[in-house]
């Protein structure tokens, strides 16, 4: 099954990677900006907002689906891959391998923001690259440590993903 769920990210990753970043009006540098479009002040000193990225509800709806299928529908194979691989695992230690990426999210997601909001495809394209890798990195029978680590990087994965999702649905 982690084939599958690893497979199907690096494909949304070539997909998302084919778009064109979305790009700001005209004599602006979003990239130094590090308010939200609408909150910028316009010519008069009031709010207006920008021309932001841009993307079809039906694409962002199936890339969000991608995207969950890879982070969320994995739990239940999570288990049953623990329990074949480590038999006898404490269920304190099989709820801190699944807790790990969801720890990283919400040490990481504040800083992620600043960076990846600026690039939001771009930075989808990072997540699925790194869900993909995270989950193909499921498929070899390696020691919990490195466990941990496939756990990290789906962590950064999730984080980068969802950022860019919410930056891509708000434009």
């Amino acid at each position: 099954q982690y084939l599958l769920f690893a497979a199907l990210p690096a494909l949304a990753a070539v997909l998302v990677a084919r778009l064109p970043e979305p790009t700001a009006g005209p004599g602006t540098d979003p990239s130094s900006d590090p308010l939200p479009p609408a909150a910028r002040p316009g010519p008069g000193g009031a709010a207006t907002a920008r021309p932001g990225p841009t993307i079809g509800a039906a694409a962002l709806y199936g890339y969000e689906g991608l995207f969950v299928f890879g982070t969320v529908v994995t739990y239940p194979y999570l288990l049953g891959l623990l329990d074949q691989r480590f038999p006898g695992l404490h269920p304190a230690a099989v709820g801190s391998l699944f807790a790990v990426p969801h720890l990283v999210y919400l040490e990481a997601v504040r800083p992620v923001h600043t960076a990846a909001g600026r690039r939001p495809r771009a930075s989808l394209v990072a997540a699925f690259g790194l869900i993909a890798l995270a989950l193909a990195l499921h498929l070899v029978p390696v020691p919990v440590p490195l466990l941990v680590v496939a756990r990290v990087v789906l962590g950064i994965g999730m984080t980068l993903g969802l950022v860019a999702i919410a930056v891509l649905a708000a434009g």
